[in-house]
């Protein structure tokens, strides 16, 4: 998922543009990625606005691993 503006060096992953994160849709740890995905995907179709929660990084130290979000209407 990317997104703007991006914050460089998000958690000191390797994308340096850091204008994207990594939802891990094999965790079982919930919330789950499938669970994490389903809020941003009610969020875009309601005109919501999201916050992310992001701790680590994931796809080989690449992208920022999400662990959460929150909608805000």
């Amino acid at each position: 998922m990317t997104f703007t503006p991006g914050i460089s060096n998000l958690e000191g992953c390797g994308n340096s543009a850091g204008n994207a994160v990594w939802i891990d849709f094999a965790s079982t740890t919930q919330p789950d990625g499938r669970s994490l995905y389903a809020t941003i995907i009610s969020a875009a179709t309601t005109g919501a606005t999201i916050t992310m929660g992001v701790l680590g990084c994931a796809d080989n130290n690449y992208l920022p691993l999400v662990y959460r979000v929150d909608m805000h209407l």
